[in-house]
Formats: C-alpha cells, structure tokens, sequence
C-alpha cells in the first residue's frame, strides 16, 4: 500500500489543490499531485502537468483520476480537504493512510477533512 508523492509546489503559503492517481491493476498504490495556485489552478492542470512530465497519459501509464480536493497549512499542519469539480471528492481514508508514513512539504502533521 503506497503512493508516490508529486509535489509541484512553489510555495505553500497561499495553500493549493491535489489530485489523486490510483493504480489501474493495484488500487493500494497511486500517486498524489500537489500544487500551489502559482503554479496551477485547476485540477486537470496538474494532471496535464503529470502527464506532460511522463510524456503519457495517466490512464496509459496504468492509472486513474481518483478524485481531487485543495491544501492548506494551519501552523505546521497540512490540512487536506474539499473536491475537485472535474474528478470528484478523493477518498479521505485512502490519501490519509498513505500520508502518515511520509511527508508532502516537511509538514509535522495532515489532517485530512
């Protein structure tokens, strides 16, 4: 059960929006893109991002969109929460277990709404 973390984020002080990538063939793994409102405002923005950086799409690189939502830091907290209009509400439970082993912008915690 892992997930790459993505993160294209400039800065974390205006906060941002995420999107959640799951494996086609093993829905344990994925990966969370991350970005900042500097860099990306729209969802499918950091999904073209990804998939430009692959040189592929995400379904041709064995995933799916698995939902969105925005970030935000409170203190040293990374509080996740929201859904995105173009890939729906992410599983809360999915993205908080596989967060608790790592960090995304040396956070000391995540919470996720």
């Amino acid at each position: 059960m892992t997930a790459d973390i993505v993160n294209y984020a400039a800065s974390r002080e205006a906060g941002g929006k995420f999107v959640v990538l799951v494996a086609q063939d093993a829905p344990e793994n994925g990966i969370l893109l991350f970005s900042d409102f500097t860099k990306d405002f729209q969802h499918v923005d950091i999904l073209r991002r990804w998939e430009r950086t692959e040189k592929k799409s995400a379904s041709a690189a064995g995933h799916r969109t698995a939902g969105g939502g925005w970030w935000r830091f409170e203190g040293e907290t990374l509080v996740l929460y929201g859904r995105s209009a173009a890939f729906g509400r992410f599983d809360a439970e999915w993205v908080r277990s596989r967060l608790r082993a790592g960090t995304v912008m040396g956070e000391r915690s995540v919470d996720v709404l």
